[in-house]
């Protein structure tokens, strides 16, 4: 074994090339659309290797130069079609493929690659005067998707912590501390067509919609038409509306995509707020005649010094009836009471935000400015749910977070107001924003 991770080892590096030309070139060939390997031909064309030694040196190449054999595949598919049009090479026979000239392909493929030869220049102000710098396009998955899933392990959450540097250029900073810019029109339009899609379809009639419209801008008609079109085509690309089946007798055109309602459905998490409001009630009705908050007790803890199954230490496989304990829960001195709590009564007053600084139009408003309060509390409960389970976020990173459901003039507005009412609250006047306490009772409580 040691003999043939040796001349593995060599194989792999003065010849690296040649085992990097034989995987482009089966995985292209016979691979198929997902480029499956065939270990067979791979073993039968490099016998002193070894299958094991293989398998090593594509799972290192595989991750240490991904985007190497990505452009090196395509530059290959491009020689070889233009090399059979010229009938200078055959194409394989698939009903036999051990009979093809495997090692002949590979060679030819060492030989004509499909790329030019850069020479870098010397100078500094001739490589500026030459070639251009651009920032490599990075199209994976967003770290935070892969860091927050309930699925994800520990040493997963550590890699994914990890692929971004945890810092700001000061350029960024600069641009975060600037004063919010004004929306355009064509933003401003995209409120109002969504708040429209939430808007319900009998209560006001196609002229008082087409009124309203006219109040876009100050431009003309023909204008108006083409920014409309516009900010229609966006929030169908992003999925968040979609056509309808119209009325026989009319009917909107759009309506909000499944996905985006779907979606909305599940970040709201509108039965945990119910629940935890219809709690609270509970603890007001049981405790009306203290003036405390709660101490909870564990009162049945189960007795495991040796674990639960002895021998068995993989507790993420025991069931979670293994947890379940009995508590008892007494008020304390500082409990508070529902009409005891200011913020419940702040929020109350206040009211949600209806309008954005440039009369954009959220969508928990409808497009005649009437209250939606059932879809202001599924988007204020979805926000704060991702504060609480994400920790400090920036506007966009709110946007990000519960996308597509949120725009960036909304979550300001959520912002602002969370501070004046106090459901979020700041250290100091630059520290970031964190929730409240009684976040919580917030959302599902004051608007149904």
């Amino acid at each position: 074994m040691d003999e043939k991770r040796a001349i593995a080892d060599q194989q792999t590096g003065a010849d690296s090339n040649e085992l990097v030309a034989a995987f482009v070139v089966i995985r292209s060939l016979l691979g198929g659309v997902d480029k499956v390997i065939d270990w067979g031909l791979l073993a039968r064309l490099f016998p002193t290797v070894g299958l094991p030694s293989l398998r090593r040196f594509w799972a290192r190449i595989r991750k240490e130069k991904a985007s190497f054999l990505s452009k090196a595949t395509q530059d290959f598919q491009e020689s070889l079609i233009a090399a059979i049009q010229a009938d200078e090479i055959a194409i394989p026979d698939y009903e036999r493929p051990l009979d093809y000239d495997w090692e002949g392909l590979i060679r030819w493929a060492m030989r004509h690659p499909n790329q030019e030869q850069l020479h870098l220049p010397r100078l500094r102000e001739k490589f500026h005067q030459e070639f251009k710098l651009e920032d490599d396009a990075n199209n994976s998955e967003d770290w935070k998707e892969k860091f927050f899933h309930p699925q994800s392990s520990v040493y997963s959450r550590f890699e994914a912590a990890t692929l971004q540097p945890g810092s700001l250029t000061i350029a960024e900073v600069t641009q975060q501390s600037k004063v919010q810019p004004t929306l355009g029109t064509v933003d401003i339009a995209r409120s109002w067509i969504r708040s429209l899609c939430c808007t319900s379809e009998t209560e006001y009639t196609p002229q008082d919609v087409k009124e309203r419209f006219s109040m876009l801008s100050q431009d003309t008609s023909q204008r108006n038409n083409l920014v409309l079109k516009t900010a229609i085509e966006q929030l169908t690309r992003e999925r968040v509306i979609c056509k309808s089946k119209r009325a026989p007798f009319g009917g909107r055109p759009y309506k909000l995509h499944e996905g985006y309602t779907s979606v909305l459905a599940k970040v709201a998490h509108r039965q945990k707020y119910l629940d935890a409001v219809a709690f609270k009630n509970d603890l007001d009705k049981a405790f009306q005649s203290t003036n405390e908050r709660i101490r909870i007790t564990a009162a049945t803890v189960p007795n495991i010094p040796f674990g639960f199954e002895p021998g068995n230490y993989e507790s993420r496989k025991y069931p979670k009836s293994y947890y379940h304990m009995d508590l008892d829960i007494q008020s304390t001195q500082s409990y508070l009471f529902n009409e005891d709590i200011d913020i419940l009564q702040v929020a109350q007053r206040v009211g949600p935000p209806r309008e954005g600084r440039s009369r954009e139009i959220p969508q928990w408003v409808d497009f005649f400015g009437k209250l939606d309060e059932q879809r202001w509390a599924d988007i204020l409960g979805a926000v704060c749910f991702a504060f609480n389970t994400r920790g400090v976020m920036s506007v966009k990173g709110m946007c990000d977070a519960i996308a597509p459901i949120l725009d960036v003039f909304e979550a300001q507005l959520i912002v602002s107001w969370g501070l004046e009412t106090g459901v979020f609250a700041r250290a100091t006047h630059r520290s970031n924003i964190t929730l409240g306490e009684w976040w919580w009772l917030v959302a599902q409580r004051l608007w149904n």
